[in-house]
């Protein structure tokens, strides 16, 4: 099984508009070296937005530095043995 997300990434960058506040604040508690808090949780209802979110902040951050990242969803993707595979791959 290979997890491909650029398809996914693509398609959410494109409905991705007027969050740069919320990219810019995502990317500076990323590169703030300051804080030991090392998980940041987004949670919000269905439908709003948070995978988009979060495909625009990998977007930014691809090339840039070392990066993981892993979309789960309904079916095979959305298991512990799945990220864990996708991860070591």
């Amino acid at each position: 099984m290979h997890f491909d997300f650029n398809d996914k990434i693509q398609s959410y960058n494109e409905w991705c508009i007027g969050r740069e506040n919320e990219v810019t604040a995502i990317l500076k508690w990323i590169n703030d070296s300051e804080t030991d808090k090392n998980v940041l949780p987004i949670f919000a209802p269905a439908g709003l937005g948070k995978g988009a979110l979060v495909a625009e902040v990998i977007k930014e951050l691809k090339g840039k530095q070392p990066l993981m990242f892993h979309f789960c969803s309904s079916g095979k993707t959305n298991n512990l043995h799945s990220v864990l595979y996708h991860f070591i791959l």
